[in-house]
């Protein structure tokens, strides 16, 4: 039986045993749904001490998962990120090249465009190409799926252009972006995408292929596992699918030889478990997260105690840094680096605070963000980013910050900047739940800024005869009360309510709720009864 070759058997699961004792078979997919905090490494780990025969490659999310990794895992499995594979195939000859971003004025002069905004849309459709199972930019590649302001902006401008000559100018960055010679520099997904279209074999290495975070996986990089014939694992969590803006989509739809579910969170309490679960009836997940039994509490956090701030957008951050700038503790923004003194104007866009507030006060010297500068006054800006058609909730954000903070702003950010250290030291962390994915926090407050669920309406009960003492007469009165409902369109918008599981699910004993949330669970409770 597999169970003999496991390490520390007793410390397993019943449903991390079954998944560990799964027969590896070439050309099969076994799928593992994960809810948060189940252990879905740890179970990994298993299945790899189950089969140390079989030669493993882990495909983690990004590069500190795949470090962590290979602390915990046996000597027979490879861990590694997609991109890391194709950097050695690929990405290697581009070294001398290689960057984070290509910034629009690079591309400028080359592909001969005036538009500061064009040349960064262009960017845009490129990056989703190279997200993209496609062999070649199309039209597909032109369509915005979640449109910020700029892209809003573009794409009306893009109504009135030839649809054949973006294609065009999008082929031709493409091939700049891939000329080793070429003065504009390669992005990383450049040579992941080369790598996918080399339609590369890793099954001559490989017995099993062990992909993780498969909810957030673009179509580039399940067009590579999916073209295998070893054994192939998907592992995550449906509910943690928060980054289809940047083209990724949930290959836990795909369908399994084997299912399998880790249903018991290690993380948190019966009490936040439950939370989880109700936010999750409005997906109609019929699987349950069971808590540990550690103590958790739905309560407001001790501020005596270290905890963590999660928001929805940048903006409720900043609003809530400048709430806590009396306490003594210091604070973490999780994601920045000592490089830029643990800042989070980068970051966190708090710089596009500012900037929209030199802006406000005509000071266009000083602003640093380009698209924010290619305004011409502030009045074209509040038109632009309150346009109804174009939904940038994060800009939408920071603009609300500059109107309700004025002039007090560059000194805010200052304060704000100088209690900032290494999140790991901090007494306060700050985090969006994007950024907080995968992490976990002793206590955690909400922000205000996430979906609205319920929504309070007016229930007409009917007219009522009512004795008038006034004039010793009958008269007829309408009653009316208000009642709560679930907000509208909730279905449209999945990755929004994933958005709230996620930062629900990072608590490990203290959730203070939001009172949009609040009102959610109450509903949930009164519909119980």
């Amino acid at each position: 039986m597999k169970f003999k070759k496991l390490k520390n058997i007793l410390n397993y699961t019943e449903e991390q045993k079954s998944i560990a004792s799964v027969n590896l078979r070439a050309g099969e997919i076994v799928k593992v749904k994960a809810f948060a905090g189940t252990g879905k490494t740890t179970t990994l780990r298993a299945l790899a001490e189950a089969n140390p025969q079989k030669k493993m490659l882990y495909i983690a999310f990004n590069s500190s998962v795949a470090k962590e990794a290979r602390k915990k895992f046996p000597f027979n499995v490879e861990c590694r990120t997609s991109h890391s594979l194709a950097y050695a195939e690929f990405g290697y000859s581009y070294k001398n090249k290689l960057s984070s971003t290509v910034r629009p004025h690079e591309i400028m002069k080359l592909l001969n465009i005036d538009s500061y905004g064009y040349a960064n849309y262009l960017i845009g459709v490129v990056k989703k190409f190279c997200a993209s199972d496609d062999n070649d930019i199309n039209e597909n590649h032109l369509i915005v799926t979640e449109e910020s302001a700029e892209e809003y902006k573009l794409r009306k401008r893009k109504e009135e252009k030839d649809v054949d000559l973006i294609i065009d100018q999008a082929k031709t960055l493409w091939k700049l972006m891939i000329d080793k010679n070429s003065a504009i520099p390669t992005i990383h997904d450049i040579y992941l995408k080369l790598y996918q279209l080399s339609k590369p074999k890793l099954d001559n290495k490989y017995d099993v292929l062990l992909l993780d975070e498969a909810q957030d996986t673009t179509p580039c990089v399940m067009d590579i596992f999916k073209n295998q014939n070893c054994c192939r694992v998907l592992v995550g969590d449906d509910h943690q699918n928060i980054y289809t803006f940047r083209g990724a989509k949930n290959a836990l739809t795909f369908s399994a030889n084997t299912e399998k579910y880790l249903r018991q969170s290690f993380r948190f309490g019966q009490v936040i478990a439950d939370a989880a679960n109700d936010i999750l009836i409005l997906k109609k997940e019929k699987e349950k997260i069971i808590g540990t039994q550690k103590k958790s509490v739905i309560n407001r956090v001790d501020v005596k105690k270290p905890f963590a701030i999660l928001s929805r957008t940048n903006g409720y951050l900043f609003d809530e840094a400048v709430k806590h700038l009396h306490i003594k503790g210091k604070f973490g923004f999780i994601g920045t680096y000592a490089k830029d003194n643990y800042s989070p104007l980068n970051a966190y866009k708090f710089q596009s605070i500012l900037d929209i507030y030199f802006l406000s006060t005509n000071n266009k010297f000083s602003i640093k963000n380009q698209y924010i500068k290619s305004f011409n006054h502030y009045g074209e800006f509040l038109k632009t980013v309150n346009d109804p058609d174009a939904p940038d909730i994060e800009l939408k954000s920071c603009l609300n910050i500059v109107q309700r903070y004025g002039a007090s702003i560059p000194n805010l950010i200052t304060e704000i900047c100088k209690k900032c250290v290494d999140p790991k030291n901090a007494f306060i962390k700050f985090s969006t739940a994007h950024k907080a994915k995968g992490m976990e926090f002793d206590q955690v407050k909400l922000t205000d800024d996430y979906l609205i669920l319920v929504e309070s309406v007016e229930l007409d009960e009917g007219a009522q005869k009512v004795f008038d003492t006034a004039s010793g007469t009958v008269k007829e009165e309408r009653k009316c009360s208000r009642i709560n409902k679930l907000a509208p369109d909730l279905e449209e918008k999945e990755e929004e309510i994933n958005l709230l599981y996620v930062a629900i699910t990072r608590a490990k004993r203290v959730l203070e709720l939001n009172d949009k949330t609040r009102e959610y669970f109450k509903y949930i409770k009164n519909k119980s009864e």
